[in-house]
């Protein structure tokens, strides 16, 4: 697009095909075409720490994190409230040095994947109510 090198995602069943293209081809980027651009948010849970786990964040990390979000567990964040988060416990200027390169992109692709798990599957829900 414009000279730049974008990427198309598709989707599609035997009814319907949406096309949509996009700057990045990353997990959340997927996510957000699944979620049709929806603002992106956040939950802190069992899965994410295994999933921060299997990214490689550190243990100590992964234990001041916990500390700072375990004050109001299973509530979904917004990106607002996750970028406070990190400028708040870890500035921008020491996130490379003290946490290594990605720490933001694995916060937010491990935080992201229980949010869009539950939004997934409405009828579980509704056959778990039922049953």
């Amino acid at each position: 697009m414009n000279g730049q090198h974008w990427h198309t995602h598709n989707l599609g069943n035997e009814f319907y095909t949406a096309y949509f293209t996009t700057p990045r081809k990353d997990r959340l980027t997927v996510l957000d075409v699944l979620r049709d651009f929806a603002p992106r948010t956040y939950r802190w849970n069992d899965e994410t720490w295994r999933l921060l786990r299997t990214l490689g964040v550190a243990e100590k990390w992964l234990v001041q994190l916990h500390i700072q979000v375990s004050r109001e567990p299973e509530r979904d964040w917004s990106q607002a409230e996750r970028d406070r988060l990190l400028d708040e416990f870890w500035p921008t200027t020491h996130v490379s040095t003290r946490v290594g390169d990605g720490f933001a992109e694995k916060l937010s692709s491990a935080a992201s994947a229980p949010v869009s798990h539950k939004k997934a599957d409405p009828g579980r829900a509704a056959a778990s109510a039922v049953a």
